[in-house]
Protein backbone atom coordinates (compact mmCIF):
# COMPACT_ATOMS: atom_id res chain seq x y z
CA UNK A 1 0.00 0.00 0.00
CA UNK A 2 3.04 2.29 0.06
CA UNK A 3 2.48 3.26 -3.57
CA UNK A 4 -1.06 4.36 -2.80
CA UNK A 5 0.10 6.49 0.12
CA UNK A 6 2.71 8.11 -2.11
CA UNK A 7 0.14 8.83 -4.79
CA UNK A 8 -2.28 10.39 -2.30
CA UNK A 9 0.48 12.51 -0.76
CA UNK A 10 1.67 13.72 -4.15
CA UNK A 11 -1.84 14.57 -5.31
CA UNK A 12 -2.53 16.56 -2.14
CA UNK A 13 0.77 18.42 -2.32
CA UNK A 14 0.56 19.26 -6.01
CA UNK A 15 -2.64 21.23 -5.47
CA UNK A 16 -0.81 24.23 -4.00
CA UNK A 17 2.87 23.27 -4.01
CA UNK A 18 5.66 23.45 -6.55
CA UNK A 19 7.60 20.42 -7.76
CA UNK A 20 10.80 21.05 -5.65
CA UNK A 21 8.70 21.35 -2.48
CA UNK A 22 6.98 18.07 -3.29
CA UNK A 23 10.33 16.36 -3.73
CA UNK A 24 11.65 17.74 -0.42
CA UNK A 25 8.50 16.69 1.45
CA UNK A 26 8.66 13.19 0.02
CA UNK A 27 12.32 12.94 0.93
CA UNK A 28 11.61 13.90 4.55
CA UNK A 29 8.64 11.52 4.87
CA UNK A 30 10.32 8.57 3.14
CA UNK A 31 14.06 9.00 3.50
CA UNK A 32 14.78 5.41 2.59
CA UNK A 33 13.16 5.75 -0.82
CA UNK A 34 14.27 9.30 -1.61
CA UNK A 35 15.75 8.59 -5.03
CA UNK A 36 12.83 6.49 -6.27
CA UNK A 37 10.28 9.06 -5.08
CA UNK A 38 12.06 11.97 -6.78
CA UNK A 39 12.19 9.95 -9.99
CA UNK A 40 8.46 9.24 -9.65
CA UNK A 41 7.72 12.93 -9.05
CA UNK A 42 9.67 13.96 -12.11
CA UNK A 43 8.07 11.33 -14.33
CA UNK A 44 4.47 11.67 -13.18
CA UNK A 45 4.18 15.34 -12.15
CA UNK A 46 2.01 16.49 -15.11
CA UNK A 47 -0.58 13.75 -14.69
CA UNK A 48 -0.67 13.98 -10.91
CA UNK A 49 -0.96 17.74 -11.07
CA UNK A 50 -3.88 17.46 -13.47
CA UNK A 51 -5.72 14.95 -11.27
CA UNK A 52 -4.92 16.80 -8.05
CA UNK A 53 -6.15 20.10 -9.45
CA UNK A 54 -9.38 18.45 -10.60
CA UNK A 55 -9.85 16.88 -7.18
CA UNK A 56 -9.22 20.23 -5.48
CA UNK A 57 -11.86 21.87 -7.67
CA UNK A 58 -14.31 19.11 -6.82
CA UNK A 59 -13.74 19.41 -3.06
CA UNK A 60 -13.84 23.21 -3.20
CA UNK A 61 -17.23 23.14 -4.93
CA UNK A 62 -18.63 21.05 -2.08
CA UNK A 63 -18.99 23.96 0.40
CA UNK A 64 -20.69 23.94 3.79
CA UNK A 65 -19.89 22.74 7.27
CA UNK A 66 -17.68 19.74 7.86
CA UNK A 67 -20.41 17.35 8.92
CA UNK A 68 -22.76 18.10 6.05
CA UNK A 69 -19.97 18.00 3.47
CA UNK A 70 -18.69 14.68 4.77
CA UNK A 71 -22.19 13.23 4.71
CA UNK A 72 -22.82 14.52 1.20
CA UNK A 73 -19.52 13.01 0.05
CA UNK A 74 -20.53 9.64 1.48
CA UNK A 75 -23.89 9.86 -0.28
CA UNK A 76 -22.33 10.96 -3.56
CA UNK A 77 -19.74 8.22 -3.29
CA UNK A 78 -22.33 5.51 -2.66
CA UNK A 79 -24.68 6.81 -5.35
CA UNK A 80 -21.86 7.11 -7.86
CA UNK A 81 -20.55 3.64 -7.05
CA UNK A 82 -23.99 2.08 -7.51
CA UNK A 83 -24.62 3.95 -10.75
CA UNK A 84 -21.37 3.08 -12.51
CA UNK A 85 -23.02 0.22 -14.37
CA UNK A 86 -26.11 2.19 -15.50
CA UNK A 87 -26.61 4.40 -18.50
CA UNK A 88 -25.24 4.34 -22.01
CA UNK A 89 -21.60 4.40 -20.88
CA UNK A 90 -21.79 1.41 -18.51
CA UNK A 91 -19.53 -0.83 -20.62
CA UNK A 92 -16.81 1.82 -20.98
CA UNK A 93 -16.91 2.64 -17.26
CA UNK A 94 -16.58 -1.01 -16.30
CA UNK A 95 -13.63 -1.50 -18.68
CA UNK A 96 -11.46 1.33 -17.42
CA UNK A 97 -12.44 0.79 -13.79
CA UNK A 98 -11.31 -2.85 -14.02
CA UNK A 99 -7.97 -1.69 -15.42
CA UNK A 100 -7.68 0.86 -12.62
CA UNK A 101 -8.41 -1.82 -9.99
CA UNK A 102 -5.59 -3.97 -11.38
CA UNK A 103 -3.18 -1.03 -11.16
CA UNK A 104 -4.19 -0.40 -7.53
CA UNK A 105 -3.38 -4.01 -6.68
CA UNK A 106 0.10 -3.65 -8.23
CA UNK A 107 0.83 -0.40 -6.29
CA UNK A 108 2.60 1.06 -9.32
CA UNK A 109 2.41 4.84 -8.93
CA UNK A 110 3.94 5.65 -12.29
CA UNK A 111 1.59 3.29 -14.11
CA UNK A 112 -1.39 4.76 -12.29
CA UNK A 113 -0.42 8.30 -13.26
CA UNK A 114 0.18 7.27 -16.87
CA UNK A 115 -3.19 5.54 -16.95
CA UNK A 116 -4.98 8.65 -15.66
CA UNK A 117 -3.13 10.79 -18.17
CA UNK A 118 -4.12 8.53 -21.06
CA UNK A 119 -7.71 8.16 -19.89
CA UNK A 120 -8.61 11.77 -19.12
CA UNK A 121 -5.96 13.63 -21.14
CA UNK A 122 -4.77 17.18 -20.49
CA UNK A 123 -8.15 18.90 -20.73
CA UNK A 124 -9.15 21.28 -17.96
CA UNK A 125 -12.51 19.54 -17.54
CA UNK A 126 -12.25 16.45 -15.32
CA UNK A 127 -15.18 14.31 -16.51
CA UNK A 128 -14.23 11.23 -14.48
CA UNK A 129 -15.30 10.24 -10.96
CA UNK A 130 -13.91 12.12 -7.92
CA UNK A 131 -10.40 11.34 -6.78
CA UNK A 132 -11.46 9.62 -3.54
CA UNK A 133 -13.54 7.16 -5.58
CA UNK A 134 -10.57 6.28 -7.77
CA UNK A 135 -8.32 5.63 -4.80
CA UNK A 136 -10.95 3.64 -2.86
CA UNK A 137 -12.35 1.67 -5.80
CA UNK A 138 -13.11 -1.95 -4.91
CA UNK A 139 -14.43 -4.32 -7.56
CA UNK A 140 -16.05 -6.66 -5.02
CA UNK A 141 -17.91 -3.76 -3.41
CA UNK A 142 -19.16 -2.72 -6.84
CA UNK A 143 -20.46 -6.23 -7.48
CA UNK A 144 -22.25 -6.28 -4.14
CA UNK A 145 -23.78 -2.85 -4.80
CA UNK A 146 -24.93 -4.00 -8.24
CA UNK A 147 -26.58 -7.08 -6.74
CA UNK A 148 -28.26 -4.99 -4.04
CA UNK A 149 -29.63 -2.64 -6.69
CA UNK A 150 -30.94 -5.59 -8.70
CA UNK A 151 -32.68 -7.07 -5.65
CA UNK A 152 -34.26 -3.71 -4.78
CA UNK A 153 -35.58 -3.34 -8.32
CA UNK A 154 -36.98 -6.88 -8.21
CA UNK A 155 -38.70 -6.25 -4.88
CA UNK A 156 -40.16 -3.00 -6.20
CA UNK A 157 -41.60 -4.82 -9.23
CA UNK A 158 -43.16 -7.45 -6.95
CA UNK A 159 -44.60 -4.75 -4.71
CA UNK A 160 -46.17 -2.92 -7.63
CA UNK A 161 -47.71 -6.15 -8.93
CA UNK A 162 -49.65 -6.72 -5.68
CA UNK A 163 -53.31 -5.68 -5.86
CA UNK A 164 -56.26 -5.88 -3.49
CA UNK A 165 -57.88 -9.33 -3.40
CA UNK A 166 -61.49 -9.38 -2.10
CA UNK A 167 -64.61 -11.42 -2.82
CA UNK A 168 -67.97 -10.22 -4.15
CA UNK A 169 -68.91 -9.01 -0.66
CA UNK A 170 -65.78 -6.87 -0.29
CA UNK A 171 -64.14 -9.26 2.18
CA UNK A 172 -60.55 -10.45 2.26
CA UNK A 173 -59.88 -14.01 3.37
CA UNK A 174 -56.90 -15.41 5.24
CA UNK A 175 -56.06 -18.77 6.79
CA UNK A 176 -54.00 -18.71 9.97
CA UNK A 177 -52.21 -21.58 11.67
CA UNK A 178 -50.38 -22.05 14.96
CA UNK A 179 -49.46 -25.33 16.63
CA UNK A 180 -52.49 -27.56 15.91
CA UNK A 181 -54.98 -24.68 15.57
CA UNK A 182 -56.42 -23.53 12.25
CA UNK A 183 -58.34 -20.26 11.84
CA UNK A 184 -60.38 -19.07 8.86
CA UNK A 185 -60.70 -15.27 8.85
CA UNK A 186 -62.91 -12.96 6.78
CA UNK A 187 -62.07 -9.26 7.05
CA UNK A 188 -63.98 -6.26 5.71
CA UNK A 189 -64.08 -2.52 6.28
CA UNK A 190 -66.24 -1.67 9.28
CA UNK A 191 -66.31 -0.37 12.83
CA UNK A 192 -64.15 -2.90 14.64
CA UNK A 193 -66.73 -5.61 15.34
CA UNK A 194 -65.14 -9.04 15.88
CA UNK A 195 -66.81 -12.44 16.01
CA UNK A 196 -64.95 -15.69 16.84
CA UNK A 197 -66.95 -18.89 16.47
CA UNK A 198 -70.10 -16.84 16.91
CA UNK A 199 -68.92 -15.16 20.13
CA UNK A 200 -67.31 -11.80 20.88
CA UNK A 201 -63.59 -11.38 21.46
CA UNK A 202 -63.91 -10.69 25.20
CA UNK A 203 -66.13 -13.72 25.70
CA UNK A 204 -64.07 -16.19 23.68
CA UNK A 205 -60.70 -15.04 25.06
CA UNK A 206 -61.13 -13.90 28.69
CA UNK A 207 -57.36 -13.54 29.22
CA UNK A 208 -55.87 -10.16 28.31
CA UNK A 209 -52.74 -11.74 26.78
CA UNK A 210 -54.83 -13.71 24.25
CA UNK A 211 -56.82 -10.61 23.27
CA UNK A 212 -53.56 -8.73 22.77
CA UNK A 213 -52.37 -11.48 20.43
CA UNK A 214 -55.52 -11.21 18.32
CA UNK A 215 -55.38 -7.39 18.07
CA UNK A 216 -51.62 -7.24 17.39
CA UNK A 217 -51.96 -6.86 13.55
CA UNK A 218 -54.33 -3.90 13.94
CA UNK A 219 -52.07 -2.21 16.50
CA UNK A 220 -49.03 -2.71 14.27
CA UNK A 221 -50.70 -1.09 11.24
CA UNK A 222 -52.65 1.57 13.21
CA UNK A 223 -55.96 0.26 11.87
CA UNK A 224 -57.64 -0.68 15.17
CA UNK A 225 -61.41 -0.19 14.87
CA UNK A 226 -61.41 0.14 11.08
CA UNK A 227 -62.25 -3.46 10.13
CA UNK A 228 -64.90 -6.03 10.99
CA UNK A 229 -63.65 -9.57 11.53
CA UNK A 230 -65.50 -12.86 11.44
CA UNK A 231 -63.55 -16.04 11.97
CA UNK A 232 -63.87 -19.68 12.87
CA UNK A 233 -61.09 -21.51 14.69
CA UNK A 234 -60.68 -25.11 15.74
CA UNK A 235 -58.05 -27.31 17.35
CA UNK A 236 -55.46 -26.60 20.01
CA UNK A 237 -55.78 -24.51 23.14
CA UNK A 238 -56.40 -20.86 23.82
CA UNK A 239 -52.82 -19.77 23.01
CA UNK A 240 -52.69 -21.66 19.74
CA UNK A 241 -56.13 -20.46 18.68
CA UNK A 242 -55.42 -16.80 19.51
CA UNK A 243 -52.17 -16.83 17.56
CA UNK A 244 -53.80 -18.68 14.67
CA UNK A 245 -56.44 -15.93 14.49
CA UNK A 246 -53.64 -13.35 14.58
CA UNK A 247 -51.91 -15.06 11.66
CA UNK A 248 -55.16 -15.19 9.65
CA UNK A 249 -55.96 -11.51 10.32
CA UNK A 250 -52.45 -10.50 9.21
CA UNK A 251 -52.78 -12.41 5.92
CA UNK A 252 -56.24 -10.98 5.28
CA UNK A 253 -55.04 -7.44 6.04
CA UNK A 254 -52.21 -7.58 3.52
CA UNK A 255 -54.64 -8.87 0.88
CA UNK A 256 -57.20 -6.15 1.64
CA UNK A 257 -54.58 -3.38 1.69
CA UNK A 258 -51.20 -4.34 0.08
CA UNK A 259 -49.58 -1.17 1.48
CA UNK A 260 -49.77 -2.68 4.98
CA UNK A 261 -47.60 -5.66 4.05
CA UNK A 262 -44.17 -4.10 4.93
CA UNK A 263 -45.24 -3.26 8.50
CA UNK A 264 -46.74 -6.72 9.04
CA UNK A 265 -43.77 -8.51 7.53
CA UNK A 266 -41.25 -6.48 9.55
CA UNK A 267 -42.85 -7.72 12.77
CA UNK A 268 -43.06 -11.32 11.54
CA UNK A 269 -46.85 -11.52 11.62
CA UNK A 270 -47.07 -13.04 8.12
CA UNK A 271 -44.70 -15.91 8.93
CA UNK A 272 -46.20 -19.24 9.94
CA UNK A 273 -44.68 -20.29 13.26
CA UNK A 274 -43.81 -23.93 12.64
CA UNK A 275 -43.04 -24.82 16.26
CA UNK A 276 -45.18 -27.68 17.52
CA UNK A 277 -44.98 -30.14 20.39
CA UNK A 278 -42.26 -32.68 19.81
CA UNK A 279 -43.52 -36.26 19.69
CA UNK A 280 -42.89 -38.78 22.43
CA UNK A 281 -40.01 -41.19 21.76
CA UNK A 282 -39.97 -44.92 22.51
CA UNK A 283 -38.13 -45.69 25.74
CA UNK A 284 -38.55 -42.10 26.98
CA UNK A 285 -40.96 -40.64 29.49
CA UNK A 286 -41.72 -37.74 27.12
CA UNK A 287 -40.09 -36.30 24.00
CA UNK A 288 -36.67 -36.10 25.64
CA UNK A 289 -37.16 -36.82 29.32
CA UNK A 290 -35.76 -40.16 30.45
CA UNK A 291 -36.97 -42.43 33.21
CA UNK A 292 -35.11 -42.42 36.49
CA UNK A 293 -32.08 -44.66 36.23
CA UNK A 294 -31.71 -47.33 38.87
CA UNK A 295 -28.44 -49.19 39.18
CA UNK A 296 -29.93 -52.39 40.66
Amino acid sequence: MRGLRHLAALQALLCNTSLPTVARSCAVAESRTQNSLQTTVTATAPALGFVAAAAARWYASDSGNADSSMESRRESSSSASTSLSTGDQSAESEDWLEDWAKLLEKNDVAAQAEFLQDTFGDSSQFDGPPLHELLNYNKKEEERARRRMFELQKQEQIRQSRVRVVDEFGRAYGTGKRKTSIARVWLAAGTGDMSINGRSLNTYFPLFERRADVLDPFCTTNTLGLFDVRCTVKGGGSTGQAQAVRHGISKALQLFEPELRPALKAKGLLTRDSRIVERKKPGKAKARKSFQWVKR
